[in-house]
């Protein structure tokens, strides 16, 4: 009995993703400029910037500000076989930051190579966050260059 409950609640779930319907985190806020996306989830906020690593340029991170915290980063290969990531596949670079408290953090984000001194061109990506007295985040990416 529990078996054929099992594969209806499959069978449903199935038809559901098919639609686009998930019962999973739904961000509150979202924003995106350029190659660079932000969403706000409940007690974090996640920040993906388009990335190549293979090509020797990385992200680099300067916050100003102390209302999030950050918790890690990851790099999403977008091209894969069979789930496994290809060597010099383009992807996203995932950064996690936790809400810790009231107040406004702006982080800049810029691709660069670490030998570099001066990027040949100085473009970078402000995301501006704002927390509110009850933890609510709200978040906006702005692009920069020269």
């Amino acid at each position: 009995m529990r078996e054929i409950f099992a594969r209806i609640a499959a069978f449903i779930m199935a038809i559901l993703a098919f639609f686009g319907i998930s019962f999973g985190d739904k961000p509150t806020d979202e924003s995106e400029c350029g190659d660079v996306s932000a969403a706000v989830y409940e007690d974090r906020i996640e920040i993906s910037l388009v990335a190549n690593p293979s090509t020797g340029y990385s992200w680099t991170v300067e916050q100003e500000g102390s209302s999030v915290e950050f918790r890690s980063e990851t790099f999403k290969s977008s091209v894969s076989s069979s789930d496994v990531a290809i060597a010099g596949a383009p992807g996203e670079s995932v950064f996690t930051y936790d809400v810790v408290s009231e107040g406004q953090t702006k982080l800049i984000f810029r691709y660069r190579r670490s030998w570099e001194e001066e990027p040949p061109i100085d473009s970078h990506y402000l995301v501006i966050i704002d927390v509110g007295s009850d933890l609510s985040a709200s978040v906006q990416v702005l692009q920069s260059k020269g």
